[in-house]
């Protein structure tokens, strides 16, 4: 069976790039193998994903303002992340401090922004779950 797997673009800054390496080195602690960057984006919206109101209430996005900037990365990832990532923009449309439209990216950094802060145990689970798709 063929994985449904496309390409996303992430325009990160040199902080955002920082969250995403961050992240990328605690996904691979985790597993204790080598994973694609695009694997990190995908347990960072598996994580948000599983409540997607947790952090929109506690993030605001001026929080996730400065990690957008012009270093384009290109990682594969399952194609329910951009279906979860449109879910998820509309609920932050509705959330306080976000106000009108949220793109693609700005959920994707989010994510990472979040995903950045949960704990070990949290990042093994969901590492779990990421590594068995």
């Amino acid at each position: 069976m063929e994985r449904a797997i496309r390409t996303f673009k992430l325009r990160v800054s040199p902080e955002g790039f920082e969250v995403l390496a961050s992240c990328h080195h605690r996904l691979m602690t985790a597993t204790n193998t080598l994973i694609p960057y695009g694997a990190t984006l995908t347990a960072a919206m598996e994580w948000l994903a599983r409540e997607p109101s947790r952090p929109s209430a506690a993030i605001q996005r001026s929080d996730i303002s400065e990690l957008s900037g012009s270093i384009t990365l290109f990682v594969g990832a399952p194609r329910w992340v951009s279906a979860k990532a449109t879910e998820i923009s509309s609920l932050l449309e509705k959330a306080d401090g976000w106000g009108e439209k949220v793109s693609m990216g700005e959920v994707y950094l989010l994510a990472l922004y979040a995903f950045s802060r949960v704990s070990a145990a949290d990042v093994a689970s969901v590492a779990e779950a990421v590594v068995d798709q």
